[in-house]
């Protein structure tokens, strides 16, 4: 729908009859939203382009005053690209970009850039910016993007190691879900919840609801976790049982085929070797830092020799 929504915005935005340059600015700000959404469905080479296209209309039509069309939106935009194609550095290059042309509210592009940065593994850095978007919002900030900034800091702050701090963050992030979330919110929050008390009773409820919610990727990053947690307690067996469990997503069409590919691994090991506390743990933090990537890890997975 996003896609369609975008083709017909652009198709509009090259009907407006007004001055060219202005036209072209209209069609290079649809072209970068058509980008994303391709991004979005995974097209990243046609993204790519499109994202090229949208930057030559926009600067063709510099002539005439951008008004009301933020030419930070679009470089947010591409940077979640440069995210989904392993680009890091370009993609925070762009929010940096983004902040220093914003004449909206700032305080959109922080949050990006701070979730941005947890998603890269800088969490201390992460923390740090959310922090200061966090501080600067107020109810006059639309609620969506108070409760993904108290989303993100919080996990943020409990993946840097500073639990006093994540505390308090997750009851801001209680009392915005309470407020304005979803179902899907609140069972993030129970899942931050379990991270912050390392309860393994939390955490099978967690994996339990993101797999009704049709969240397999997040499913299989708490059974990472929890795996870790139970191999802390050195309960093998238990961690064993639930590689066995995860063996189902490692063959599912709904899981990204390189996180099944990373599932297998797991699974194998477990099964095999088992694993012991370290290993769990180093498995668990990769997993979530390479979104299931095998090919991002900088080490090879922990197979023992035979």
């Amino acid at each position: 729908e996003a896609l369609q929504l975008a083709k017909v915005a652009l198709r509009i935005a090259g009907l407006v009859q007004e001055l060219p340059s202005w036209r072209l600015r209209l069609e290079g700000w649809a072209c970068g939203h058509l980008a994303n959404a391709l991004r979005a469905r995974g097209d990243l080479q046609e993204a790519e382009e499109g994202f090229r296209r949208a930057e030559a209309l926009w600067m063709e039509g510099a002539v005439s005053h951008p008004g009301p069309l933020d030419s930070a939106g679009v470089l947010r935009l591409e940077s979640l690209l440069r995210h989904a194609q392993g680009r890091h550095k370009e993609g925070l290059d762009l929010l940096e970009r983004a902040s220093a042309v914003a004449h909206a509210d700032k305080l959109v592009v922080r949050v990006q850039k701070g979730a941005f940065l947890g998603e890269t593994g800088r969490w201390s850095d992460a923390a740090r910016e959310l922090q200061r978007a966090w501080d600067g919002l107020h109810r006059d900030h639309p609620p969506r993007l108070r409760l993904d900034a108290a989303f993100n800091l919080t996990v943020s702050l409990l993946h840097a190691g500073q639990p006093a701090e994540a505390k308090k963050a997750l009851a801001d992030l209680r009392e915005m879900v309470t407020a304005h979330g979803t179902k899907v919110d609140r069972v993030r929050m129970r899942w931050q919840e379990a991270r912050l008390k390392k309860s393994l009773r939390l955490y099978g409820e967690v994996r339990s609801a993101l797999t009704e919610h049709g969240l397999p990727y997040d499913a299989a990053v708490a059974a990472f976790e929890t795996a870790a947690l139970q191999a802390e307690e050195g309960h093998t067996a238990e961690v064993q049982e639930l590689a066995r469990g995860l063996a189902p997503l490692a063959a599912s069409e709904r899981v990204p085929r390189q996180s099944r590919a990373t599932i297998k691994i797991f699974c194998k090991i477990a099964e095999k070797d088992g694993l012991d506390p370290e290993r769990t743990r180093r498995f668990a933090e990769d997993f979530l830092r390479t979104a299931g990537d095998p090919s991002l890890r900088i080490e090879p997975w922990p197979l023992r020799e035979e």
